[in-house]
């Protein structure tokens, strides 16, 4: 499967949007920075991309670590930068990484990283000292699965094309569209609903999936052996190997009996559990072979394991251990590594008593990689506010603004009065307004929303971004969404050419029924009134004419 991608651009400038386009347009480009969502499948384009091109595919560890003799192909695809720095103000590993790049000299460098940790101009100018020796990076955001995607996700998965529409229809009717968007929530999805069960939130989605990934299916090896053990007596030590894993950022996990080495440890050093337990839970498909050496393996995916390892501290601060101390091991004055935010981001959810402190030492990590569906009312509204303070002292937050689908799990009734206090607020950050409004536009539609999305649909003090997705989220609230819009372009609207942008979009989007071209050529006389500019009445022309004839004409 050839993914989508869409370009983006530091700093952005007016015109500089680009459309999704295929990953493989970018094969002539000697530098290509690939961000992605977790779970998006950074790691599969990497290694399809490749294998076609006849580049090597390897770790950002791994590149790191392996003498610079061996690494002698011309192309490199360099796999999981997030993954191997210490925190969010970590330049260390760059810096190595820039080192590594000048000493191996690779023709084309392809790098990857969770969009969340992208650390923008910052990491660019860590890493253009290399790259600046034949040109600038392109930086691509790997887009949501498309449709068509989806269904070729579920038909490798075994379903034919007609089970994989019904399956997509069930899951957009139970308000689960988002999970269809990423390739392994879709996976996880597909085999917790084997079971008969549908989840309603994205936490109850990893519980069926990690208890699926940790069952034995094979009936032979379940009678015998490692293959004996339940999912219940494995579950435990499942999120015990993870949780170390994780914080102690080993490579992987040797089978064998001896002590192993400090990036591969063997099996047997785990003492948090007995040592058969740890065995048989690393032969569970939560954990797959390493593709680092033989008899090594590595966990099936990270999403997984900070889930199934968050859960297993959570009980251990249930059970005494202090949450002080479990901080102190993921990061410094509270706030987490970044390679730990999706760990600690687990942990305000198993942990509701302390979800507070941790939803304020990394708000936005808790939203984008936990489920702020599984909050309590309290803390979900707590986090709404930490949002706001964090858009107060670091705007830029969301390092682009990308609308990660996770974000989606924040619109829930409850948060209304919430919601309606960042929007209707003349201070607000405009960082945790855009936070409000993608949720509202990819979340579970709220009526309740429709007078603060028209208010600032009209208001020429939010940014036109933000005012058209508004606009289309109104449209996703039925009949009486729709006819707000329509009110909204007939008399809501003034004479900026923002203004004249959103007419634009609302003449595409309901051209037709109840738009036409009598419509058109109103807006566009009005333009020139307002313009007096007849090359830009063209070229506004160009961006509204419609591709087909409305049903009327």
């Amino acid at each position: 499967m050839n993914r989508n991608v869409r370009q983006i651009f530091y700093k952005p400038r007016e015109g500089d949007a680009s459309s999704p386009r295929p990953f493989k347009d970018f094969q002539t480009a000697r530098n290509v920075i690939l961000l992605g969502d977790p779970g998006a499948g950074k790691t599969h384009v990497f290694r399809d991309a490749a294998a076609t091109e006849g580049g090597r595919f390897i770790t950002a560890r791994a590149f790191l670590t392996t003498p610079a003799r061996l690494l002698t192909q011309e192309t490199f695809y360099i796999d999981g930068l997030d993954e191997r720095r210490a925190g969010r103000g970590d330049r260390d590993t760059v810096d190595k990484l820039v080192e590594k790049l000048f000493e191996v000299s690779p023709a084309k460098v392809r790098i990857s990283c969770r969009v969340a940790d992208w650390l923008g101009e910052s990491d660019l100018a860590a890493i253009n000292p290399f790259f600046d020796q034949s040109e600038t990076a392109t930086v691509v955001v790997l887009e949501k699965l498309s449709p068509r995607e989806q269904r070729a996700v579920l038909e490798a998965l075994g379903m034919n094309a007609k089970q994989a529409d019904a399956f997509c229809k069930q899951a957009d009717e139970r308000g689960l569209t988002d999970f269809l968007e990423n390739p392994q929530n879709l996976t996880m999805l597909w085999r917790a609903v084997q079971t008969g069960k549908w989840p309603d939130t994205r936490k109850q989605l990893f519980e069926l999936a990690t208890e699926l990934m940790l069952g034995e299916f094979d009936k032979e090896h379940a009678r015998k052996g490692l293959g004996t053990y339940t999912v219940k007596e494995l579950r435990s030590v499942a999120g015990a190997i993870c949780a170390a894993w994780l914080i102690s950022d080993i490579e992987a996990i040797s089978l064998t009996d001896q002590e192993g080495t400090k990036e591969t440890p063997g099996y047997r050093s785990l003492t948090l559990a007995e040592a058969e337990k740890v065995q048989a839970a690393l032969g569970r498909r939560v954990f797959i072979a390493a593709a680092l050496e033989p008899e090594t393996v590595d966990y099936a995916h990270r999403t997984t394991a900070e889930f199934l390892g968050a859960e297993w501290l959570a009980q251990k601060v249930r059970n005494g251990l202090p949450i002080g101390r479990l901080q102190a091991l993921m990061g410094v004055d509270g706030q987490p590594a970044s390679e730990l935010r999706g760990l600690h981001a687990w942990l305000a959810v198993h942990l509701p008593t302390h979800a507070k402190a941790l939803i304020e030492a990394d708000p936005y990590g808790v939203l984008t990689y936990g489920d702020a569906a599984a909050l309590s009312t309290p803390a979900c509204a707590h986090l709404v506010h930490s949002l706001g303070k964090l858009s107060k002292v670091n705007p830029w937050f969301r390092s682009g603004g990308q609308a990660s689908p996770s974000i989606g799990a924040l619109a829930r009734k409850d948060m209304v009065p919430e919601f309606q206090k960042v929007l209707r607020s003349p201070t607000v950050g405009f960082g945790i307004r855009s936070v409000v409004v993608d949720a509202l536009s990819i979340g579970a539609p709220l009526p309740e929303m429709k007078k603060d999305l028209v208010t600032g649909v009209q208001s020429n003090n939010w940014p036109y971004r933000d005012r058209a997705v508004a606009m289309n989220t109104l449209l996703r609230l039925g009949q009486d969404g729709k006819d707000a819009v329509v009110q909204i372009f007939r008399s809501g609207l003034g004479a900026s050419e923002n203004d004249y942008r959103l007419r634009t979009i609302i003449l595409e989007r309901l051209y037709g029924d109840p738009f036409g071209v009598a419509d058109v050529v109103e807006l566009i006389n009005s333009f020139l009134n307002v313009k007096a500019n007849r090359g830009s009445a063209m070229e506004f022309i160009g961006k509204i004419a419609p591709r087909r004839p409305p049903s009327h004409s």
